[in-house]
C-alpha cells in the first residue's frame, strides 16, 4: 500500500494507540505522542498540567542538567483533538507530498524519518475563526507554568515501517507559536542527510 494516500481519522487514531510506547523501526526511540503530547482526560492515558511543567522545570538541577530538558514542551487538549489533528496534517498537500517520498523506489532500504509542519490547523478552537484556547504548553523556567493559548499548527514526526509498509508516528505535538510555516524534510536517518524538503 502507498504511503502517500488520504488516511482516515480511525486508522490515524489506532496508529497513535499501537505506536505508544514502542521502539520506532528507525531509531529504536519509543513513540510517545499520547504520553507527552495529549492531555488526560479522567485520569486515563495522556499528560497532566503538573507533569507537563514538570517536563521543563529546572528548578533544583545543575547547568548540565538543566541544558538535557526541552526549551518548551505543549499538549493537545485530548487524545481524539490530537488524532484528528494528525489526519489533517497527513492529508494536506504539504504532507502527501513528503508521504511521497517514502514511496520513490530510489529510497527503498533507507531509514527515513519525515519532519512535518503545517499551519493553521482546523482544531484551533473547531470553529473558523474562534482561535479558543485548545494547547496547553510551558517553557522551561524555574517554576513553568502552564497556559493556555490556541493552536496555530501541528507538528508530526513520521517514520517509514517499510517492513510493514505502514506509517509509525514517533510523535504529534500542537504548536502555538504565532504565524507558524508549513514545512517538511525527510531525512535519512543512517546519514542525517535530508533527501527532500518543501
Amino acid at each position: 500500500m502507498a504511503y502517500s494516500r488520504q488516511y482516515e481519522s480511525y486508522e490515524i487514531r489506532e496508529m497513535l494507540r499501537n505506536a505508544e510506547g514502542v521502539a520506532s523501526p528507525v531509531t529504536g526511540a519509543p513513540a510517545h505522542s499520547r504520553g507527552l503530547h495529549a492531555k488526560s482526560i479522567g485520569g486515563g492515558e495522556g499528560m497532566t498540567k503538573t507533569a507537563l511543567a514538570a517536563r521543563v522545570d529546572i528548578s533544583g538541577l545543575t547547568k548540565n542538567q538543566a541544558k538535557k530538558l526541552p526549551g518548551a514542551s505543549s499538549m493537545f487538549p485530548s487524545l481524539i483533538t490530537q488524532s484528528s489533528a494528525a489526519v489533517e496534517a497527513l492529508n494536506s498537500t504539504a504532507g502527501q507530498t513528503a508521504l511521497a517520498e517514502f514511496d520513490n523506489a530510489a529510497h527503498s532500504g533507507k531509514p527515513l524519518r519525515m519532519v512535518l509542519q503545517v499551519a493553521n490547523i482546523k482544531e484551533a478552537g473547531f470553529l473558523p475563526g474562534t482561535m479558543a484556547p485548545s494547547v496547553t504548553y510551558v517553557k522551561k523556567g524555574a517554576a513553568p507554568t502552564a497556559q493556555s493559548t490556541a493552536t496555530t499548527g501541528v507538528r508530526i514526526i513520521v517514520d517509514r515501517d517499510e517492513p510493514k509498509s505502514k506509517i509509525f508516528i514517533q510523535t504529534c505535538i500542537p504548536l502555538n507559536v504565532p504565524a507558524p510555516t508549513t514545512n517538511w524534510s525527510v531525512k535519512n536517518t543512517t546519514t542525517n542527510a535530508t533527501i527532500a524538503s518543501g
